[in-house]
Order: C-alpha cells, then structure tokens, then sequence
C-alpha cells in the first residue's frame, strides 16, 4: 500500500501475520480498507516533530482517548463521540458530527472522497495502530500516517504524512492545509500530554502499579505485544 516495512530479525512473520490481520480484525475484513486506496495516494505535506516522550507512551495516547473531551476540544467539535472517551473497534469508526462535512479545520469540505470509497464509507474516520510504529488515520477525503523513530527512551522522532488523490491534486487550486492544520493542531496537544506523562511517570506514586478495566483491552495488548517481543 505505498509503504516500505523493514523487519531485521533472523526469523521474521510474514507481513501478511503482522499487518493484515491487524487490518480485518479491524474492519472485520480486507475489503473495506482497500476501498481507501492507500498505495495510490501521494503526499501533500509532511511535518516531522520531536516529542519528549517515550514511543510506546505516544502510542497508548492514541490508543485511548479519556483525554480527548480535556485535551481536544477541536477534534471533539469534529468527531463528538470522543467526547466522553469512546473507543472504537471491531469495525466501529468515529463519525463526523451533523453539519460537519469534512474533517479539517473549518469542518467545510474542499475536496471529493477519495475515489474508491462506498457511501457507507463517507464521514467516519477510522485510527489504526499498526504496530510497532506506525498510527494510520483514515478519513474519506486524506490518510494521514504517523511513523515513530525512537530516539532514546525519552525522544521520540514522528513523521506525519497527508496523503491525498494525485487526480485531486493536480488541480492548480488544491491547497491540502485546511487537513493539515487540524491534525497538526491535534498532534502538538498529543505531544504536550505525553511530554507531561512522561515527567509524571517519574513519581514514586507512578511506580506502585495499576489495573487495566476491559474497555482497555487495546491498551493492555499493546504491553502484551512489547512483553512478547522482549521475551524473543
């Protein structure tokens, strides 16, 4: 799908065992994310950002959103349903919120839905992790896709890519920032939360442990997933 995945272990999975199945468990099949046509988009704008915090920190961020009513007002106004902190899986998305036509800064729609997607596919956006570095945003006019270089255990290096058609981009007005803008906006009050986590994860009270609920059953495979991996 346009991307280039390196794997250095003697014994690697297939990418097929590590990423597709991500991917269905997440639609309930295949199908539905091809609709999005990931590998024939072309880039519209990168920003690259420097986030004092651990990587693994920054993807649990994403994957939960008890901060977002707080934290992201903004995005809440877009997609109310993370409001109060919905998680959305198993083929669940985040809708846009009525009289919202796009996701971008102003909520007006500048551009048409990507080509192959379905009605049913219109005004949902859908947060994918695919692990270990890389955050996939689908929404039906742009992808945006967060890939994480950790840089030490408190430095993290993210690389944010909009993705948008070449057909719509080879307009001479196409101007892809009103996409931009309200995920970079979303994206720097990420990195300042996790950037606070991080300083807060250095208190005694930090390290006397927790519990994960069920809703946070996502959350509590991302450590099964980090456990797996130190174990080989």
């Amino acid at each position: 799908e346009g991307t280039i995945w390196l794997n250095l272990s003697d014994n690697p999975s297939s990418l097929e065992d590590q990423l597709a199945n991500i991917l269905i468990g997440r639609f309930g099949s295949y199908e539905p994310f091809l609709r999005y046509g990931v590998g024939q988009l072309k880039l519209g704008k990168t920003i690259t950002y420097e986030v004092q915090s651990n990587w693994k920190l920054i993807i649990e961020n994403f994957m939960e959103c008890y901060h977002c009513g707080p934290m992201h007002p903004e995005l809440c106004d877009l997609l109310p349903g993370y409001r109060d902190g919905t998680v959305y899986a198993d083929g669940e998305s985040a809708m846009l919120a009525e009289g919202a036509e796009a996701f971008t800064i102003t909520g007006k729609a500048s551009r048409p839905p990507l080509p192959g997607l379905l009605p049913e596919d219109l005004r949902r956006y859908y947060g994918i992790e695919l692990l270990p570095n890389m955050l996939m945003n689908l929404l039906h006019d742009h992808v945006v896709i967060h890939t994480l270089y950790p840089q030490g255990p408190n430095h993290t290096r993210i690389v944010c890519d909009w993705l948008f058609d070449p057909v719509v981009m080879q307009d001479p007005a196409f101007n892809p920032m009103d996409a931009v803008n309200i995920f970079d906006l979303v994206n720097r009050q990420d990195w300042e939360v996790c950037e606070w986590t991080t300083q807060g994860m250095t208190s005694k009270a930090y390290k006397n442990g927790g519990i994960y609920v069920p809703i946070e059953r996502h959350i509590r495979g991302l450590c099964d997933f980090v456990l797996e991996k130190l174990a080989d």
